[in-house]
């Protein structure tokens, strides 16, 4: 869905319509959940751009009649009995409506859940390597919201990462408020100056968190052929195009076209390959 939030994010800009419908359905055709950014961005487009108001808030009350069909009926009818909601939110309900009153009526609780470390340093570790540019045009940071406030709220341990794809949804809107907030910033330093301190900023996230050559992190060995990738092939190569299979998470992808695959450990136990 990354491209065509990046339309809605354009469209915020250059005030098309037609460009915030299109990404809009690009959008919601690929997650159903992503419907929460829509509607926020179109808070924001209708804001910026009154002249379009009719086209984006139709969109917006499509969208919205959307996200709770899904929300209401569609993933507590069809959602497996432990899926992406247990695995982030298990502990304060076991639906939607369960986790919101649960952290409405536990603000202890929650405020406690936020002031660990990892919550309290994810903003700041977002905003750093867009040289927290976007804080000067705070409403690019309007349609991000949905995605930074289920990041924070998550129960996953990684999901406050800068590595995984739980941050990837906001960031059409955040690159586009650093951009906007380094011409702002020309009121201050010189252009020059402050595409030089975000080129900075960026490049010192990549070293730390970008996982490739010029990463501190990288891992040379995690790309070379060796027995433990010769063994895992001949694993995959003995699972069958039809077979069932549960398998741990570096094996998912090799086998993904199979009609029934759980990752391991999963209470499903008629699979064919464990």
């Amino acid at each position: 869905a990354v491209l065509p939030l990046a339309w809605i994010a354009w469209s915020l800009d250059a005030g098309s319509a037609r460009a915030f419908v299109l990404g809009a359905v690009g959008v919601l055709l690929c997650r159903e959940d992503l419907a929460l950014l829509v509607l926020a961005a179109a808070a924001v487009h209708a804001a910026r751009h009154p002249g379009a108001r009719r086209a984006v808030g139709a969109t917006a009350a499509v969208t919205l009649a959307y996200a709770l069909f899904f929300f209401l009926y569609l993933h507590p009818t069809h959602a497996p009995p432990r899926g992406s909601l247990q695995l982030h939110f298990g502990s304060h309900g076991d639906s939607l409506g369960a986790v919101a009153l649960h952290l409405l009526t536990h603000p202890a609780e929650l405020a406690a859940h936020l002031a660990t470390a990892p919550r309290l340093l994810y903003l700041p570790k977002v905003l750093a390597p867009l040289a927290v540019l976007p804080l000067l045009r705070p409403r690019w940071l309007v349609p991000a919201l949905p995605v930074l406030a289920v990041n924070l709220l998550s129960e996953w341990p990684t999901t406050t990462d800068l590595d995984v794809h739980y941050l990837t949804p906001a960031l059409p809107f955040l690159v586009a408020g650093a951009v906007e907030g380094a011409a702002a910033a020309a009121a201050w330093v010189s252009r020059l100056g402050g595409l030089a301190g975000l080129s900075v900023a960026a490049l010192a996230g990549h070293a730390v968190a970008g996982g490739t050559p010029l990463s501190l992190d990288y891992d040379g060995a995690a790309y070379a052929h060796d027995h433990r990738s010769a063994g895992a092939a001949a694993i995959v190569a003995r699972v069958g195009p039809e077979a069932s299979v549960q398998a741990p998470y570096p094996l998912l992808s090799h086998l993904a076209e199979r009609p029934l695959l759980r990752r391991t450990p999963s209470r499903e136990a008629n699979a064919d390959f464990c």
